[in-house]
């Protein structure tokens, strides 16, 4: 279990000390082309850099496509899906193959000579058509690579081009507001279509191909018979149509009663369109008026998709409603394509997360489906949000407070505070009963809004102020409310905390120690404390009673942002401009945990209401879920010293029982390299008397073990002491092992080109030794000579006694030192008979040592210099 503390009321509180990465609200629509597959199941949309793949079901991300400092210009799928074209700004066009597994470019090549803006695959999925903003079209077999068609004559940029179903016919749009059909068996224009007189932005062909729909900015959308290139109906939309897309007929039974009526438009086309009022309206080719039109968004529609039964509105804020065609086009879900800045975020129960974004919008996810809603009443952006069971209180730009009520998976307005007279940058409800709210503005003043008596209607109430105090000198970044709702603390840029009582908003005291303008306040749940974040890098815990700082948390490189209390109280955890999480541990000063997830400074931070999971969120974009795995990673690491242990035990026995063999195995499974290199020593001078141990052992490893033991003896040859055994060992492997299985080793091409220097500095060393040695045994040789000689020209001289003789024999060669027992002057008087004896065997003892020791190094270096 995690390290734990004790509580004053003898509960242990575990601390966290673990966190991994969860769940990823990331962007995945940035603008430009969005597709549905042909099942619904999937869209691929366009993001930055990138080609995402989106399950439509979860909403997360299963397929990533990106070039390096490029950004995508066109995205094209083929209908079986198998294919995926994508069109780069760097003028390159490249096609991958996708499936389950992933994506591999097939194929790349430049297509135009500028950016390609819009693609389409036939309905064989063999041929793909691109359009340029170099006023070309190009068409390009898909199983050949090559060109097949150039079509010119456009005018302007071609925005759209899409293949007939059943002729060998290709249409296009340009700037000049017109449609031409394109005959690709001569390559020629064969119909201009001219009725639109602002920009064509959305075409779409009948199931047999003989109508062709058009849309426009306009606001009219016009029916074309294709054989006759005429105009059969026009449709006044009253709104610019960005979006158009061709639904089966049957989709609109649900919304005509008439039996009669219903026979009479069964011969029409059933079309949606959608505009930038934010309303999609349901058509039939063969009436003038909309047969249904759905609710209206408060955002513009950029594009409509239809497919697999679903009906997908692409708004201008990035988002991508979803509609199910079986069930009246009611709304099943809304996928949040980006959501810029993430400003704040907040739990509302289990299930649902707030998130304020750089929107005049609120943000409601729904996390088990990844369903979100966006919800206007703002009109200026959303800067702080505070919520309490399923209550919701917002703050914006537009010096407003709003109060949200959680009924039913939606967020209903219930009332709207205003007075303020400056955005209102902090705001918190009542931790009890819910019966106030506290705000704090950029006019210096926190105001106390009360709840009592509130009655909930189809129009937003308004808030009433209890009192308003001018709280600091400058704005006012934060405010929080006490467990029991008695006091509430502000944190102001200008640089000091405030304590206020509740009841009558008299001034408790002042928090003075921070640098520079505090980001961020929170009361502990259970102690008389509150913590701050600064600035200056630093968080800072204060104590109520005194007002004084007692803890100071350092670790950050930037400006502190957000904090927030979890293990009950034991732990805090804080957001920063360095784009990190930390989690600190309070009674050590400690940071226990850093989480690395974000690229951005980190403004939003909030903890779930167990404590086991924070949800960040920054400037980048980027909603991450921390969930706490302390518990199961201190499980698994007591487990990996327990096996550590019982192999280490199975190590030494096996050394006990000398049985090398399979203790060579164990060591490398242990990545004890020193032990294993001892046990190699000790099979190598085995070897020299047993035979192939050494060669054996080596050869019965497994080729990962091998690969790592090439890698122990690139370390070990650098060391001169034990590059016998690295050697040995390198020349096993390279003489029993075939190219193939040492090709297969990993990195042995690296550990071997590391053997080369060091092998050549022991060789260099190897080599003085010998060099030396052979003088050694030169001088050795010239002194048994010289020794000789004087024995012979003595022993022609008559002596008295043979020790005489023997002294002579013994002296050095060169000595010019008298020999003891003969006297210097007269050359033949003998001092002591003992003297002499004790003297001659002394000398004779050193010449044999030396010359004993001269072997063994002689055969030292000859025997390293065969290695």
């Amino acid at each position: 279990m995690p390290k734990g503390i004790k509580t004053p009321s003898g509960d242990v509180v575990h601390l966290k000390t673990s966190f991994e990465a969860g769940e990823r609200l990331e962007p995945f629509y940035t603008g430009g082309d969005v597709i549905l597959s042909s099942d619904g199941r999937v869209l691929y949309t366009s993001c930055d850099s990138f080609v995402k793949a989106v399950n439509v079901e979860t909403g997360q991300t299963t397929l990533s496509i990106t070039e390096e400092e490029d950004s995508v210009a066109s995205v094209a799928l083929s209908i079986d899906q198998s294919l995926l074209s994508v069109g780069w700004r760097s003028v390159l066009v490249k096609l991958y193959e996708i499936n389950e597994e992933g994506s591999k470019c097939v194929r790349s090549w430049k297509a135009h000579n500028g950016p390609t803006v819009t693609m389409a695959f036939d309905a064989t999925s063999s041929l793909l058509a691109s359009g340029s903003t170099d006023s070309s079209i190009k068409v390009w077999d898909c199983r050949g690579y090559y060109c097949t068609h150039n079509l010119r004559g456009s005018s302007g940029v071609v925005s759209m081009v899409q293949f007939h179903p059943s002729r060998l016919q290709l249409l296009s749009t340009s700037a000049d507001n017109s449609i031409r059909v394109w005959d690709l068996q001569s390559s020629k224009c064969v119909q201009v279509l001219r009725g639109h007189v602002s920009t064509v932005t959305a075409i779409e062909l009948s199931l047999g191909g003989d109508l062709l729909i058009s849309g426009g900015r306009d606001q009219v959308v016009l029916v074309w018979d294709l054989a006759s290139g005429t105009i059969t109906h026009t449709h006044p939309v009253y709104e610019a149509v960005e979006g158009l897309v061709v639904v089966p007929m049957d989709t609109l039974d649900g919304f005509v009663k008439s039996k009669k009526k219903k026979r009479s438009l069964s011969e029409g086309v059933a079309f949606a369109t959608a505009g930038d009022k934010g309303v999609i309206r349901l058509w039939n080719s063969l009436t003038s008026d909309p047969i249904a039109t759905l609710p209206a968004l408060s955002q513009s529609y950029s594009g409509l998709l239809y497919s697999g039964g679903l009906l997908v509105g692409v708004t201008f804020d990035h988002s991508l409603i979803i509609y199910n065609s079986t069930q009246h086009f009611n709304t099943t879900k809304q996928l949040l394509g980006n959501l810029d800045e993430v400003l704040d975020v907040c739990y509302i129960g289990r299930d649902y997360l707030s998130v304020a974004t750089n929107s005049e919008e609120v943000k409601l996810l729904h996390r088990p489906t990844g369903h979100c809603q966006s919800l206007s009443g703002h009109t200026g952006i959303i800067l702080s949000i505070d919520a309490n069971g399923h209550s919701l209180v917002t703050a914006s730009r537009d010096n407003t407070i709003r109060l949200w009520k959680l009924c039913s998976g939606t967020l209903h307005c219930v009332a709207v505070g205003t007075g303020h007279t400056h955005y209102v940058g902090a705001v918190a409800l009542s931790r009890v009963k819910g019966s106030f709210i506290v705000s704090g503005s950029q006019d210096c003043t926190v105001k106390l809004w009360s709840l009592k008596g509130l009655q909930e209607g189809e129009e937003p109430s308004k808030l009433s102020v209890k009192y308003t105090q001018l709280a600091h000198d400058k704005d006012i970044n934060a405010v929080d409310v006490a467990p029991n709702d008695k006091v509430f603390v502000t944190g102001s840029q200008d640089r000091t905390l405030k304590l206020w009582s509740v009841k009558d908003g008299a001034l408790l005291g002042t928090f003075k120690g921070h640098r520079r303008g505090v980001w961020s306040v929170k009361f502990s749940p259970v102690d008389q404390c509150v913590a701050s974040a600064s600035g200056d890098g630093t968080v800072r815990l204060w104590a109520l009673s005194s007002f004084s700082c007692v803890k100071t948390f350092e670790g950050h490189t930037n400006s502190v942002l957000k904090v927030a209390f979890l293990s009950r109280g034991m732990q805090l955890a804080s957001s920063g401009s360095d784009g990190l999480v930390k989690v600190w541990t309070i009674r050590t000063n400690e940071c226990a945990a850093t989480m690395d997830g974000h690229t951005e400074r980190v403004w939003a931070l909030a903890v779930g209401e167990d404590g086991g999971e924070v949800v960040s969120g920054g400037g980048d974009s980027l909603v991450c879920t921390w969930k706490d795995v302390s518990e199961s990673v201190e499980k698994a690491e007591i487990e990996k010293q327990e096996e550590l242990l019982l192999r280490q035990q199975e190590l030494d026995n096996l050394l006990l029982a000398k049985d090398y063999v399979r203790a060579v195995g164990v060591a490398l499974s242990l990545d004890q390299p020193y032990r294993l290199l001892a046990l190699l020593q000790e099979l190598l001078e085995e070897g020299r008397a047993a035979g192939s141990k050494f060669t054996g052992t080596i050869l019965s490893l497994r080729q990962d073990q091998q690969a790592s033991l090439v890698r122990y003896s690139s370390r070990w040859n650098q060391n001169a002491k034990h590059c016998h055994v690295a050697q040995s060992v390198l020349a096993v492997l390279l003489g029993n092992l075939s190219q193939e299985v040492l090709l297969s080793l990993e990195d042995v091409g690296d550990h071997i080109k590391g053997f080369i220097p060091y092998t050549e500095r022991h060789l260099q060393r190897l080599d003085r030794l010998e060099e030396l040695s052979m003088f050694v045994e030169y001088s050795c040789q010239k002194m048994s000579l010289v020794a000789n000689e004087k024995t012979v020209e003595l022993s022609s001289k008559p002596v008295d006694n043979e020790v005489e003789t023997v002294e002579l024999i013994m002296a050095p060669a060169d000595s010019t030192t008298p020999v003891v027992g003969i006297d210097d002057s007269t050359g033949n008087g003998i001092h002591d008979n003992d003297d002499a004896m004790v003297t001659s065997t002394h000398t004779d003892k050193n010449i044999s040592r030396k010359k004993t020791k001269l072997k063994r190094l002689i055969k030292a270096s000859r025997k390293r210099t065969s290695i």
